[in-house]
């Protein structure tokens, strides 16, 4: 059938699987904002390459975990003290206080508010707070604001 195809294309093409599963640790990645996997998008690219040439799943496995390891440590090795974390007390700015608009239903899984025309991430601990509700930022955890009703 066709889901039969399906499988036997991807057996035969396992590059692409790779491709799909280095999209899902970018969209990850692009979604944090917080260097989380970006490691794993490399490594599966790799991966993508070897699997060209070997049709052993261990061994791309074994390239995946090494590689995306290896560039891990190279880059917390030079990058080491270099880049601060986003928290509020690291950084000037910080919109804990403001008041912020509800662009999109906040819940405790998460939302986005607008504050001074800039978008963010946000999370209500006291249940969801509907698109276009006033809030006001409680705390900051990394880039993700906290918020409550008004």
């Amino acid at each position: 059938g066709v889901i039969l195809g399906f499988i036997e294309f991807i057996m035969d093409n396992f590059w692409i699987a790779w491709l799909v599963v280095a999209g899902v640790f970018l969209f990850v990645e692009f979604e944090t904002t917080a260097l989380v996997s970006l490691w794993f998008v490399i490594g599966a690219v790799i991966s993508a390459g070897v699997s060209v040439f070997c049709d052993n799943i261990i061994i791309q496995l074994a390239v995946f975990f090494v590689s995306s390891a290896i560039f891990l440590f190279v880059f917390k090795k030079l990058y080491k003290g270099k880049i601060k974390p986003a928290t509020g007390e690291d950084v000037d700015y910080t919109p804990v206080g403001k008041i912020a608009i509800v662009c999109e239903d906040v819940t405790d899984f998460g939302g986005k508010v607008r504050v001074d025309d800039v978008y963010w991430k946000a999370i209500s601990k006291e249940g969801k707070i509907s698109e276009g509700e006033k809030v006001k930022i409680v705390s900051l955890s990394g880039t993700t604001l906290i918020v409550d009703k008004i």
